[in-house]
């Protein structure tokens, strides 16, 4: 095949791989639609796990592969494309176990119908404006400013830690992989973490208000430490802490998002399209921040000889924790929002209780209220999802085949 052509098939494979990475919001989409709201921060952990395992066993197969060479009639497989077969029979296999084994939940209408026998929910779509207005709102801009924030900072380490290391510490390729092929540990160990502290009932909110923490004391230091002539753990401890606060970012912030945007009437028929919009604000941060970091950030050797304070980085690089720190400002605002409205709705179940207490006992008819009517604000914000046992079932299989334990707790379904 002449070389050209072996360069654009290279391109084009490329080029589709970006297009079906797009899958990943339908599989958060799906994790919104399908699991309850105290068991999406472990699932999407458990997800996000799977994409660190694969990151790194990735890498180890080629040893095997590498030595691979035989021919299939007149077909030669060899080093170089038995690559390309591994990922088509795995992506084969994962098309198959997902068609299937992972079925359906039951259609938006048709979960409204649901809630509606139980709350009084309005089945109406929402028009535009309405969705709109639902759109430009503190719940949902903050966690998706998290997730952008958590692409932009993760930027300055791949982009700007090989060159700064090999001015300020003469390091080559060989040491800086070593530090950046252990980033993936410490993110693993930091999801584990993340999922047990999750399991513990600890909020959502609180694990990104302490990421987001962690996450400006990190890049503020890569700033201030990353200096000429700086010993080697000026640069590895503020990675570290960089690194870190990943999980705690990631699939809570799309907890977060996911309970916004369910709590919302207007929202609440697009998780689809909300979560391929959450995403979205990811690459984006992923896709602009390298520029910005190469022109703006990274100094050049002869600009670090010859400033005052031999930093790597400028005083841009601090715009990056300054993302986190609006970030933060806006998690804690919705924090105590909501916990205002918590408080609210006690009352309001307190009141009710009152004056169910108070009233005189009239004899029921057709005319009598309802004692859940004045429940119905804190119910309509409290519904879980349904789905019938054939769905859990197959969830729990196909969870299985992956090598993910599902166990069954005593007392679970009756709760």
């Amino acid at each position: 095949m002449p070389e050209d052509t072996a360069v654009n098939f290279i391109l084009a494979g490329r080029l589709l791989g970006g297009v079906g990475a797009a899958n990943a919001a339908i599989g958060f989409a799906y994790v919104a639609k399908a699991v309850s709201h105290d068991k999406q921060t472990q699932t999407n952990s458990l997800l996000s796990m799977m994409r660190i395992i694969g990151m790194a066993s990735g890498p180890g197969a080629n040893v095997f592969l590498s030595k691979i060479d035989f021919k299939v009639g007149s077909f030669q497989v060899d080093a170089l494309n038995s690559v390309g077969l591994v990922l088509i029979c795995i992506n084969l296999f994962a098309m198959a176990c997902i068609y299937f084994m992972l079925e359906e939940p039951k259609p938006y209408l048709e979960q409204q119908e649901s809630f509606a026998s139980e709350i009084s929910l309005q089945s109406t779509t929402p028009d535009r404006l309405d969705v709109l207005k639902a759109l430009f709102t503190p719940k949902i801009l903050v966690p998706m400013l998290s997730i952008f924030a958590l692409n932009m900072n993760f930027q300055i380490i791949e982009t700007a830690f090989a060159p700064a290391a090999s001015h300020a510490l003469g390091w080559g390729p060989v040491q800086t992989s070593l530090v950046l092929g252990a980033i993936s540990v410490i993110i693993f160990i930091n999801m584990m973490i993340v999922f047990q502290l999750s399991a513990r009932k600890v909020s959502d909110e609180s694990l990104v208000i302490f990421g987001l923490v962690v996450a400006m004391i990190g890049y503020t230091s890569i700033y201030l430490f990353w200096e000429i002539d700086a010993s080697v753990w000026h640069f590895i401890v503020p990675i570290v802490m960089g690194t870190s606060c990943f999980p705690f970012l990631g699939a809570p912030s799309r907890s977060v998002f996911t309970k916004q945007v369910d709590s919302d009437h207007a929202l609440d028929a697009y998780h689809g399209t909300m979560q391929a919009l959450l995403s979205m604000a990811a690459s984006v941060g992923g896709f602009i921040a390298p520029s910005f970091v190469a022109y703006y950030c990274l100094r050049q050797p002869e600009e670090v000889e010859a400033s005052s304070d031999g930093r790597e980085l400028t005083e841009w690089s601090l715009v990056l924790p300054l993302l986190s720190f609006c970030a933060l400002l806006g998690m804690i605002y919705i924090r105590l929002r909501q916990k205002t409205e918590e408080k609210q709705a006690t009352e309001d179940v307190e009141n009710a209780a009152e004056d169910t207490a108070n009233e005189p006992s009239v004899p029921a008819s057709e005319q009598t209220g309802l004692l859940e009517n004045k429940l119905e604000t804190q119910a309509k914000r409290c519904r879980g999802r349904r789905l019938d046992a054939r769905a859990q079932s197959n969830r729990r299989l196909s969870a299985c085949m992956m090598g993910i334990s599902q166990p069954t707790l005593i007392g679970e379904d009756e709760k």
